[in-house]
């Protein structure tokens, strides 16, 4: 049984409607609270996930279920590294778990990288627009160097540390770009 966003293909009338307007809203609200707030909040992931698993379990039993909990760990496993080098918020793994469990491995991973475009994007227009492109771009050149001369043993520098004063990047509101985008992939 297929229960994907998108998909056409589910056991109960009206069932991948709802499923796309439950995720749309979901997901208009962390673009929300991470623009606003630079934040996404456990009291919004954390019951998006659990009715992920629920609605996929529903709609589609145990094949579902497997289809929830696969989109789950690969939701978390995309954003791990990112995450433990200090790229992004726990938010935003959680995020993209709960999309996972929402619409399955599959989705989630056309979701990154759909999300990633996105935030590539906004990243070169936030520089842009805070005079910061050359710096930024110096910073990450001087930290790739580090890194291969190393051989990505130097721990301390596998964090590259935000700039100070720098604004950080919603990269909620990048993934949130990359569920419509996947949506209609």
């Amino acid at each position: 049984m297929d229960c994907r966003v998108g998909s056409r293909a589910t056991r109960r009338d009206g069932g991948v409607m709802g499923m796309e307007w439950i995720l749309g809203a979901g997901c208009l609200y962390c673009c929300y609270t991470d623009w606003r707030w630079r934040r996404i909040p456990n009291m919004v992931v954390m019951p998006a996930i659990v009715s992920g698993i629920i609605w996929q379990g529903y709609q589609g039993g145990i094949p579902g279920l497997l289809t929830a909990f696969g989109g789950l760990v690969t939701g978390v496993l995309l954003l791990l590294i990112p995450f433990a080098a200090g790229g992004m918020g726990a938010g935003d793994v959680k995020f993209l778990a709960a999309v996972g469990a929402w619409s399955g491995p599959l989705f989630a991973v056309k979701t990154l990288l759909a999300g990633a475009v996105a935030g590539g994007v906004m990243a070169v227009v936030m520089l842009v627009a805070t005079s910061r492109l050359v710096p930024g771009l110096v910073r990450v050149g001087r930290w790739l160097w580090i890194m291969l001369a190393t051989g990505f043993r130097d721990r301390t520098a596998l964090q590259l540390a935000p700039e100070p004063g720098a604004p950080g990047l919603p990269y909620g509101m990048a993934l949130a770009v990359g569920v419509l985008v996947a949506s209609l992939w």
